[in-house]
């Protein structure tokens, strides 16, 4: 009767298309793609975040740089001793008060003393620095994360100044070599509770100096027969600002090279004999 009409029945029956979830075998590749991506990417991101902090490091550097630079006019070109002492002897220690005290005010920010890679090496400046007291290992006044060269401030060598000499730097008039010479480096910490830098890294002879990079340590450092120097908190290297004023990083396994100067083997951040 519909069809005389002209009128056609249609189905109204829906075809419902399923499609299944992945596989087991299907997500296993899945998640091993993504560690494998994250295997490659985090380490390169790790050390962009470090190349970062490096390169704020050397800001640090070459801004406490400039800030010994004129510390050096407004005392007759003459640089700051490694420590100031109470009663005026060099052999006075505890001393009263370091470097970083003695250019603090050309800086006035006491933040450019902490190395952005090691923000637990902080530093507090000595409120009394007319009194000795401020022992070895800082405890009361941390000294930051920058050590002053003192193997070129007060290092000794077997023909070199005498063991009574004060500590300190040299006029600038008595620098041969300025842009060769080490001033300030990426210190190691210090102390039971690694809270502070040494101030001051170097060794009193030639017997001192160090002779092997040990790359296991944290951080990686420098080692003599004696003592330990050099943080080699980036990427196994350590930023270094000269006595001219310009800031440079270094491999610390590149720093073995000896040289022999007047009888005394040196390694390169003296240069010159001291």
């Amino acid at each position: 009767m519909l069809q005389q009409f002209g009128v056609v029945r249609r189905s109204t029956a829906k075809v419902v298309a399923f499609r299944g979830g992945f596989t087991l075998i299907e997500l296993l590749v899945v998640i091993a793609i993504i560690a494998i991506l994250a295997a490659i990417l985090f380490p390169v991101f790790s050390r962009a975040r470090e190349k970062a902090r490096q390169s704020s490091c050397g800001s640090n550097l070459r801004q406490i740089q400039l800030a010994i630079a004129q510390y050096t006019q407004d005392y007759d070109e003459r640089h700051p001793s490694t420590w100031f002492t109470a009663n005026g002897q060099w052999n006075d220690w505890p001393g009263g008060y370091q470097w970083q005290e003695a250019v603090l005010p050309y800086v006035k920010n006491q933040q450019l003393f902490v190395c952005p890679s090691a923000s637990n090496l902080v530093y507090v400046p000595d409120p009394t620095p007319d009194q000795a007291d401020n022992p070895w290992p800082f405890t009361n006044y941390p000294r930051g994360g920058y050590a002053g060269n003192e193997a070129y401030w007060d290092g000794f060598c077997a023909q070199g100044i005498p063991a009574n000499h004060p500590f300190g730097f040299r006029s600038l008039a008595a620098i041969a070599d300025p842009a060769g010479t080490f001033m300030i480096w990426d210190a190691l910490p210090v102390g039971a509770t690694p809270i502070s830098g040494n101030f001051g890294e170097g060794w009193a002879n030639g017997g001192d100096q160090p002779q092997t990079y040990d790359s296991n340590a944290n951080p990686p450092r420098l080692v003599s027969p004696n003592r330990q120097v050099i943080a080699g908190r980036h990427t196994e290297g350590a930023n270094f600002g000269y006595v001219d004023g310009h800031m440079k990083w270094n491999a610390l396994s590149k720093l073995l090279t000896k040289s022999t100067v007047n009888g005394c083997t040196l390694p390169p951040f003296t240069i010159q004999q001291d």
